[in-house]
This record gives structure tokens, sequence and C-alpha cells, in this order.
């Protein structure tokens, strides 16, 4: 009988470690799949930009930074930097062209069209390629219509829309072109970029502090500020995930995280929702200014309501969209309208505080002393408002708590800069006695 029982204990050990080795060969061949699929090789972006620059030879591209990519070569590639995403994203040199006199970093970047349905304009022309007047006017409309069905954003008032969205002077561009169909080559160019989401948000609200600025395009490429994020550029680590810069640096980070999430709420048309809050989606520039460097998490109030309130449900899980979480009519078994946490919420939650599943110690780690009691209390009011701490949350953070942090964080920076006057002094003094006791 013990032998039976030894033998059936073994076989089912045997069983639980060969379902356990099968589970984790598994895991690991999915790992191994994204990765591939997400890696991007230098020869690969290389042959990439050859044959943008092909396009441009051939007169089926154009844009203000063509020039500077594929002729004077003021724009050189340096490095691939991923392919997540569903888009290229490469890191270059920009020698004054992307700012004038100023040699600087940029990001080049496109959607990655394979397995994208993209349609061309294909519009009437006249015997010389050039458009005719009826299909400028249709090109217009189709994109007036696209942005607004996108961002809710009216622009048929706009006196030449493909200035404002394209950054050059249509007509005078297209009187000074050397080949002929050169209008329709821009519009097609425009036309591609336009339905690129990312672009289209940028290129509408350009004039947002935290929107990284658009250099300049070629064909259905465009041209960005370079602020990384650190992780997800492969740059150097930055304040978001690694033990670097003072508390001062780190709490003027959270100050401008804050004025983003305020930004979101009542600077646009209609409120605006992060839905895909995390340290590798924030970066710097070259002044430390924070920008959200992934637009394509940021969607319109009318959007998201509309996408919350689409799906069946048997739980408030299944409403969520990422980061907005959503809410179950257990009842009529189907999702609301409306989402239950806010920006706030989230950004204390996913980048002020610790998460200890995955080692990220939050951007307010190690806060001065005299502070450190009370911004754990309000940092924790923030991320749980409901006393909620290991559940979803799905409610949102008073304003109350926002002003509060603001407050606090804007004091804690007077207080360390008034700590390191003092620590300085006492310092002069220290030296001062030494070099005394030296001479007697």
């Amino acid at each position: 009988m013990r032998i039976i029982r030894c033998r059936l204990n073994r076989l089912i050990k045997t069983s639980i470690c060969a379902t356990l080795l099968i589970s984790l060969v598994y895991v690991i061949s999915l790992v191994v799949i994204t990765v591939k699929e997400n890696q991007c090789s230098n020869e690969e972006s290389l042959h990439f930009i050859e044959d943008l620059c092909e396009d441009y030879k051939s007169h089926r591209v154009e844009g203000r930074l063509c020039e500077a990519i594929c002729e004077s070569k003021d724009i050189i590639f340096q490095k691939c930097a991923n392919y997540r995403g569903g888009k290229v994203v490469l890191l270059a040199q920009c020698n004054g062209r992307c700012q004038e006199g100023k040699n600087v970093k940029a990001v080049i970047k496109t959607r990655r069209w394979e397995g994208h349905h993209f349609e061309p304009l294909n519009l009437g022309t006249h015997g010389n390629k050039s458009l005719t007047a009826d299909s400028l006017k249709i090109a217009k409309t189709l994109m007036n219509d696209l942005i607004y069905s996108t961002t809710k954003v009216n622009m048929g008032s706009i006196k030449d829309i493909f200035e404002k969205l394209w950054e050059m002077d249509f007509t005078s561009f297209v009187k000074s072109a050397r080949y002929p169909g050169a209008d329709n080559v821009v519009i097609e160019s425009l036309w591609k970029l336009l339905n690129q989401d990312e672009y289209l948000f940028m290129s509408v609200n350009k004039d947002s502090h935290f929107i990284p600025k658009i250099y300049g395009t070629c064909g259905g490429v465009y041209v960005t500020e370079y602020a990384p994020s650190g992780e997800n550029l492969n740059s150097s680590p930055s304040i978001f995930t690694a033990k670097k810069g003072g508390w001062v640096e780190r709490a003027s980070i959270a100050l401008q995280i804050l004025d983003i999430c305020q930004s979101l709420d009542i600077d646009f048309h209609e409120p605006l929702h992060f839905c895909d809050v995390k340290e590798e989606n924030f970066g710097l520039d070259s002044k430390k200014q924070v920008k959200i460097i992934d637009t394509d998490s940021l969607f319109y109030d009318t959007s998201m309501m509309k996408d919350l309130g689409d799906p069946k449900c048997k739980s408030h899980q299944e409403c969520d969209f990422f980061d907005c979480r959503g809410w179950c009519d257990l009842e009529k078994e189907k999702c609301v309208p409306k989402r239950t946490n806010n920006n706030l919420q989230n950004v204390c939650e996913d980048i002020f505080i610790p998460r200890a599943h995955n080692f990220y110690t939050g951007l307010l780690f190690y806060p001065p002393d005299e502070i450190a009691a009370e911004l754990k209390q309000l940092l924790e009011e923030c991320a749980y408002p409901n006393r909620n701490k290991g559940e979803i949350v799905r409610t949102p953070t008073p304003t109350e708590v926002f002003w509060k942090l603001v407050t606090l964080l804007k004091r804690s920076k007077h207080l360390t800069k008034q700590n390191r006057k003092i620590a300085d002094k006492h310092h002069q003094k220290q030296n001062i006695v030494s070099a005394l006791y030296l001479c007697v």
C-alpha cells in the first residue's frame, strides 16, 4: 500500500513539474516572439530611409524635411529605437534644420503600414497630373471630416488647411515645383500623415506645452523633438526609472506632471483621458520640460465615453480600457459610458508611489524628512481615494488633493534649498575652524 502511495505521489509531482515546465516554455516562447516582433535593426532602418529617399527622388512624396534627409544629409540616421505598437521610431542627428543654428537630436517616426488598411485619395487630375479645383475641394472636405471625427476640432473655417497641417506654404510650393503634379504628391503625403493618430493629435495640438514639437515631414514620415524617457528610447536611465537626480529636480518634474493632469482636464475643447500612464510614456526635453511622448494613449472625452459604453459585460473589469476604468451595469450586463477614476488617480498610483511588483521606486521616493509623513498620507489619498489599496480603483481623486500635493511639493522644494544653504554655511564654518586650527 505504501509503495502504491509513494508511486502515486511521485506521479503527481512529476505531472505538476511537467505542467509547470510546459507553461514556462510557453511563456518564454511568447516573450521571444514578442521581442522579435518588436525588435528593429539598423540595417532594416537604413533600408527604410533609402526607400523613403527613392520615393522622394521619384516625386512620390514631399515634405519640408525630405531634402534634409535625402540630399543635404543634415538629418542623419543614428540608430533604430523600436518598432513597437505598429510604429517605426528612429533616432537621428539634426544639424541646423530642426532648430535654426543648432545641432540637436531628433526622432523620426511613422506607422508600420503592413497590416494596416490605408487607401490613397486617388483624386481627379488634369492632363499634366495637377489636381482639378474640385479635387482640391474634395481633399479639404475629407481632411476636415477626418480631423473632426478623430478630435472633434472643426478646421473648416481655416483658409489654408493644407498649410496649417503640413507647415509649409502649399500654394508657393506648388508654384515653385519643378515637376508636374506636385500638388497631388503633397496632398497624398499629407493624407498619409493624417491617417496616423499620433501625427494628427500632435499637429492639431502643437501649441500645448507638453506635446513634443513636430520639426517637419517627408511623405508619411514626421520628425519630432527628442524627449527621451530612458527605457523606451534606449538612452541612459531617466529620472523616472532610476534613483537619479535630487529631490528638488524630482519634485519639479512631479509638479509638471500635475500641471499636465490639470491641462488635460481644462485646456482643451473637451477633457482628455490619459489611458496608458507609465513612466516610459513621459519624456524630458533638453530644458527638462516634461512631454507626453506617446500621445496614442490620449483620448478625447466623446471618443472615450463611446468606447467605454459599447461592450457587453459581466464584471467591471470587462469595461476597463487600460488605465481608464469603466463600470458595468450588472443588471443590464452592459458597460456604462463613464470613466470611474481620473488622470490624477492614475498618475499618483502609477508614477508617484512605489510599485513592488516591478521594483519601480516611484518618482517621489526619499522625500525630505520634514514632509515625508505628510506626503506619504497625501499620496495614499491620491492613489487610493476610497482607501482601497490592493484593489482596482474605481473612484476619481478629488481636486482638493491635487492642490494639497502642489502646495506640499512647492514647500518641499523651498525646504530643500533652505537646508542646502544651512548645510553649506555649516560646511564653510567647519572649513574656517579647520584652517584656524592648522594655523595655531
